[in-house]
């Protein structure tokens, strides 16, 4: 019986991150941007969190 009741898989928690992230980003005036936009949005946010972009002087 517990075979049948928990036979759905779980979704793993990174995939709802990135989708809670994508969501947080899609502001109403955000919600017109094309994909490649958003991506490219996301890649600066990641570098900066990350130490990779340097701040200019």
């Amino acid at each position: 019986m517990a075979i049948d009741l928990f036979s759905v898989p779980v979704m793993s928690s990174e995939p709802e991150r990135i989708f809670r992230l994508a969501w947080q980003m899609a502001t109403p005036p955000r919600r017109r941007l094309q994909a490649d936009i958003v991506g490219a949005a996301r890649c600066i946010s990641l570098w900066d969190k990350s130490g990779a972009i340097e701040e200019s002087k």
